[in-house]
């Protein structure tokens, strides 16, 4: 009876397995990869997005036999290998094959499509390194094919049809057929160039739509060696250990191509981004406010020229008018054409770049259960996959709703205070008031604005003067629908503040509601602005920021 496997023998099994591809094939492996064991897991490739670490997770009980296991870690780590030096080789390259794939079917026959070429070429490419390793590992991997549902048994023949020879038996002729399909799409053009993989992946996914539908696929489980449609390995492979930069490289290739949709993009960026769901949205937030600046502010800074004149040489043929009889005597009481007499000449200087400042400014921002809603108090109508988007992205609001535009309107508030070089304070209510002191710290503004807490909606006043303290003079912002619980306090803070400060309240909604702080404010200096629809909240917003502009006299 085989010896039960613990973690010191897998350990020792993979430092042997390491050494062994080094000898063999000259490839150290030095990717950051976790293998464990474990009692109810299968085994399969898992992602941990807070420790940014690729896990192989190894079932205790589906290899007793030393040797079986051997081939299979030795194949997972070249799989690993084959991710990074072929395909997809690169996160730029991940990206494109995935989008191409989504936008050319939907999301489930799309990332189903980019695994499918991915694995496929992946293998192709340790077929040429270790093929004996390849044969036995697919091998022991059958049952993990039928994480493709229907398309479980095409596949495996599209696997036989590239390796020249029957690996997989007993697949029907229906079956037979859709893999030769598969296999044609994949391999009629050349796949050793990367440039054509997008444009495979497309045509894979088409066809992989039309044959679900034909079939009439449902299945809910997308399982290979990994759950693909939560986690595309591959994809997360080329981005580990690249930083940030990298990562924010592929999110603003999603959004590029998404164009700043995020209920469209949302599946495949939480599939293939390696990041949490709270940076991916942060991130989203970021583009979409970089772009209303541009579009509504436009640049941050404005380029002056001065017009300055000087004497040169009057000459025989210029025009008398231009001659200055004064500067010419001055210089000899004989005018001399050309030598002493003198005209003046106009340029412009070089530019001199002059950057626009903004006053500090204090984002104040409604979180509450009304805000979840939209204007008029009516709840947003979210489909189940719209609700397994926010739930996926841990947002307890809708996209589209009053706070999902508030929060964009503030993140555009921020990029363009910040470029400007701003401070900015936050305070975020509902049951609670959170805060920000002002601060040019991204990331804690971000924070602050992001906390939806979904309850009553109370006037922290004694936050938001402690906020204040010391100041005058601030920019303050209020994105609101006014449904205030402590209105006598809330009202005789805003009368306060619109005093001190330039105040203007956001009330977003559409009907003409009537509400005793906002009556009360018109008497004061305080700007009320009703928001008739949420697309116009952004840019009333910005262009208020705007207004409030100033340029600053350093040239630089």
């Amino acid at each position: 009876m085989p010896s039960l496997l613990t973690q010191r023998r897998l350990d020792r099994l993979v430092s042997r397995i390491k050494n062994e591809l080094f000898e063999d094939i000259g490839i150290r492996f030095e990717f950051p990869l976790e293998i464990k064991l474990s009692l109810f897991s299968p085994t399969k490739f898992m992602y941990d997005r807070k420790s940014g670490r690729l896990k192989l997770v190894i079932n205790r009980f589906e290899g007793l036999r030393e040797g079986r296991i051997e081939v299979l870690l030795k194949y997972f780590l070249l799989k690993v290998l084959a991710y990074k030096a072929f395909c997809p080789i690169n996160e730029v390259r991940a990206s494109q094959i995935t989008i191409s794939a989504i936008k050319n079917s939907d999301f489930i026959s799309g990332i189903t499509a980019a695994t499918i070429l991915i694995e496929i070429l992946a293998d192709f490419y340790i077929s040429h390194i270790d093929l004996n390793t390849l044969f036995r590992g697919l091998k022991f991997l059958r049952k993990k094919f039928l994480g493709f549902g229907k398309l479980s048994r095409s596949v495996m023949h599209t696997y036989n049809l590239m390796l020249g020879e029957n690996v997989f038996f007993g697949i029907d002729r229906k079956s037979r057929e859709i893999g030769e399909n598969m296999y044609e799409i994949i391999f009629a053009r050349n796949v050793m160039d990367p440039s054509s993989w997008p444009t495979i992946a497309g045509d894979l996914a088409r066809y992989i739509k039309h044959v679900r539908e034909a079939i009439g696929e449902t299945s809910r489980r997308h399982y290979f060696i990994y759950d693909y449609s939560k986690e595309l390995i591959p994809s997360l492979v080329v981005q580990i250990g690249k930083g940030g930069k990298i990562i924010e490289r592929v999110l603003k290739i999603f959004y590029e191509k998404f164009k700043g949709n995020i209920s469209s993009a949302a599946p495949a960026l939480l599939s293939t981004v390696a990041s949490t769901p709270g940076e991916i949205l942060r991130f989203w937030y970021r583009e979409r406010a970089k772009e209303l600046v541009r579009v509504i502010i436009g640049s941050t800074y404005v380029e002056k020229r001065q017009r300055v004149s000087y004497p040169i040489t009057w000459e025989m043929g210029d025009p008398i008018e231009k001659l200055d009889v004064f500067l010419s005597t001055s210089i000899s009481p004989v005018m001399v054409p050309g030598y002493t007499t003198k005209k003046w000449e106009i340029a412009e200087t070089s530019p001199q770049i002059v950057h626009r400042i903004a006053p500090d400014i204090l984002i104040v921002i409604d979180s509450s259960g009304s805000m979840s809603r939209l204007p008029g108090g009516v709840l947003p109508e979210a489909t189940e996959e719209q609700k397994l988007i926010s739930k996926r992205l841990k947002i307890k609001y809708v996209l589209g709703s009053k706070f999902d535009i508030a929060l964009t309107t503030a993140f555009g508030i921020v990029e363009c205070a910040l470029n400007m070089g701003s401070f900015i304070g936050v305070v975020n209510f509902s049951d609670k008031g959170y805060i920000c002191p002002f601060t040019r710290d991204r990331e804690k503004i971000e924070e602050t604005m992001m906390i939806h807490q979904n309850g009553g909606t109370y006037l922290p006043v004694e936050e938001i003067l402690s906020v204040l303290k010391g100041k005058r003079n601030v920019l303050i912002i209020v994105l609101s629908d006014a449904a205030i619980y402590n209105r006598k306090e809330a009202e005789y803070l805003l009368r306060r503040l619109s005093r001190i400060h330039t105040l203007y309240f956001l009330h977003i909604e559409t009907e003409e509601m009537k509400s005793s702080i906002l009556e009360s404010l018109r008497y004061e200096d305080a700007h009320i602005i009703r928001i008739r629809s949420l697309e116009e909240l952004p840019r009333r917003a910005l262009k208020i920021v705007a207004k409030h502009l100033e340029y600053s006299h350093e040239a630089f």
